[in-house]
């Protein structure tokens, strides 16, 4: 049964909106419902949902073209996405070297190793962020070492590439996700620089090799117009590094955005399917079954969810008259609901066949990487549930997605299930017989914490955060350092965050601030506030290290480091706050002047940074006495 887009009943739709996929799925059957193209007027669009038309825009290139853009916003050079054949067609054989099946089937084991040493690094926790703690690592290390990149910086350019796609779609200038953007791709491109000049005089078998071979034969030339229709030719003779930054980009999101999220997306549905995850786990072994089992999860997730064409010669489809410059969105998470296509579309049916899904396209642009995709996602999922079988995402967790338009962009998914020890077996039975001790987030201890293992583990991890960073520091690094597994670390901190929170905390600066120094004396005011400000700033030199880490994490965006700090500055604040009620009985606003005493003391703190220990305190000590002057003057 179709409809008629009717103004008066039609819902309001903005397929412009990252929020609008956070739940789109009534909309799209909507959009299905009607008997033409949906048009979106606002962004000037005509919406393809269903499946033939998704299917009909990408089959034919002579009608609707790519080279004028593939995202609605804005017309940014995606690189190969954004060719038309006979350009798209040359570039893909050259790329296609570095995927073709013997290569994919050779990296099989390789993946498998892979996948258990993630498996071994969260096994024995019982609760774990599935984006990424699992999802992200083995998709980032296979496109790093098929780009011939470093993988043990995986975690950097999972934050280039999610930042690079919460551009997608940021129209302002002024925009903070658009100016992340394109700090991730600077910085991206500049890693990049060193490796394109060392393979131009010593080429490898990487992808980056290919390319700069493809641009030392000028087999890359790039043509294409721009949006007003000019034409334009870039790099004659011979492919520029800002083109190869491009496609070195496209690769680093394709190769990891995609997969990661039909992995994560993946064990979201098997978890609200249960009797076919049950299915997947009995058929475990079953090539057949699993190769089945793959596909639908990823028609079931569809990770790209939309791509745009221009209409390149007039013509008539469907009732609606294209003119040249007509933009078309193709919605392929609809297309791979479709109820003409799919027999019950929402339910996961994990041996469906046939399976005609759009999730890698279709036509001259079907992705180029969906073998390794599809092996990787297998390979994935046959290793964690053969070890951790009742993994599950729970039914009411929140679906936390980046702001993108494009992909899925899946950022943190909860996932629990039973400990298991290197043997495989469950771990919460052993601690139940045991009486072991229990973490902080709940989960069983393996066994018995060593006496002094905790602080010996904060002292180590503040050496550590001082000299590399709280972010560049790892758990691994860290389990190294301390010379003990690296689950010995869940044992008693669950995530980095507990870890940094408990750096500070072990410093005890509540039971210090609870403690209202009584030794000032019968002092003037203004010398009595120079005395406390002083024993303040040498508490804080001989803490110097703690306050470094934490300003410098701050100063960075950890998120982790605000947060803590944040509740470090209200302990601080309201610390102070009751010594000056005590101290200063004088004081006309106690409240007013605790702040004053802690803006002096962080001023103090970013000088020890740069000025040095003796100069910033008699800088401090300047600005103390002037402050007492200030607030208490001479009668």
């Amino acid at each position: 049964m179709t409809a008629t887009q009717d103004s008066q009943t039609t819902p309001k739709i903005d397929t412009c909106d990252p929020r609008f996929f956070d739940d789109p799925w009534d909309d799209y059957a909507y959009l299905r419902s009607l008997d033409t193209l949906y048009r979106d007027e606002p962004n000037n669009l005509w919406i393809a949902a269903r499946h033939e038309d998704v299917f009909h825009f990408s089959r034919n290139p002579e009608m609707y073209s790519n080279r004028f853009g593939v995202r609605p916003l804005i017309a940014a050079d995606m690189s190969l996405i954004a060719m038309d054949p006979p350009e798209h067609t040359e570039t893909r054989r050259l790329i296609n070297k570095g995927f073709t099946p013997r290569q994919v089937r050779n990296l099989i084991p390789h993946v498998r190793e892979l996948s258990n040493q993630i498996i071994d690094e969260v096994r024995e926790r019982g609760k774990i962020d599935f984006v990424e703690e699992f999802a992200i690592h083995v998709p980032l290390i296979v496109i790093s070492e098929l780009m011939g990149l470093d993988p043990d910086i995986r975690l950097k350019m999972y934050r280039w590439s999610d930042d690079m796609m919460d551009g997608d779609g940021e129209t302002d200038p002024d925009s903070p996700k658009l100016h992340a953007a394109a700090v991730a791709f600077g910085e991206y491109a500049e890693m990049c620089t060193s490796l394109i000049e060392e393979r131009r005089t010593n080429p490898t078998d990487d992808l980056i090799s290919i390319l700069v071979e493809a641009d030392s034969r000028g087999a890359l030339e790039k043509e294409f117009r721009s949006s007003q229709g000019v034409e334009e030719t870039i790099g004659v003779g011979g492919m520029q590094d800002d083109d190869l930054f491009l496609f070195l980009a496209l690769l680093l999101v394709a190769g990891n955005e995609t997969t990661r999220n039909a992995i994560s997306g993946g064990l979201q549905a098997l978890s609200r399917f249960p009797e076919e995850r049950q299915r997947l786990l009995d058929n475990l072994d079953d090539d057949q079954f699993v190769d089945l089992a793959v596909d639908e999860l990823i028609r079931y997730v569809t990770p790209v969810m939309s791509f745009m064409r221009t209409v390149i010669q007039p013509h008539t489809y469907k009732g609606i008259d294209f003119k040249e410059g007509d933009r078309i969105f193709l919605l392929y998470q609809s297309a791979n609901r479709d109820e003409l296509v799919f027999e019950r579309p929402e339910d996961l049916i994990l041996d469906r066949n046939p399976n005609p899904h759009l999730a890698f396209g279709i036509g001259p642009h079907y992705c180029l990487g969906a073998n390794l995709a599809r092996m990787e996602v297998k390979v994935v999922y046959q290793e964690l549930l053969k070890r951790l079988p009742d993994i599950y995402v729970p039914e009411d967790a929140d679906l936390d997605r980046g702001d993108s338009t494009l992909v899925l962009a899946l950022r943190h998914l909860p996932a629990y299930f039973t400990p298991r020890d290197a043997q495989g077996c469950p771990m919460d039975a052993q601690a139940a017989t045991s009486g072991s001790a229990r973490r902080d987030d709940g989960q069983a201890m393996t066994t018995a914490p060593a006496v002094g293992q905790r602080e010996r583990i904060l002292d180590q991890a503040l050496d550590l955060m001082a000299s590399r960073g709280a972010q560049a520091m790892t758990m691994r690094n860290l389990a190294g350092a301390c010379g003990i597994a690296v689950s010995g670390l869940y044992y008693y901190f669950p995530s980095k965050k507990a870890l940094l929170a408990a750096v500070i905390q072990e410093r005890q600066w509540d039971v210090r601030l609870a403690n209202i120094p009584d030794d000032l004396g019968a002092q003037p005011p203004a010398d009595r506030l120079a005395s406390l400000c002083e024993a303040i700033l040498i508490g804080s030199l001989e803490e110097q290290r703690v306050w470094r880490v934490l300003m410098a994490e701050a100063c960075r965006s950890s998120d982790d480091a605000v947060s803590v700090g944040s509740e470090l500055l209200g302990d601080v604040t309201v610390g102070f706050t009751r010594w000056v009620e005590t101290l200063f009985p004088e004081a006309e606003d106690s409240n007013a002047m605790a702040a004053l005493v802690v803006e002096q003391l962080f001023a103090f703190l970013v000088e020890v940074l740069f000025l040095g220990d003796d100069q910033a305190l008699r800088s401090a000590r300047v600005r103390t006495a002037a402050l007492g002057s200030l607030l208490f003057p001479p009668a």
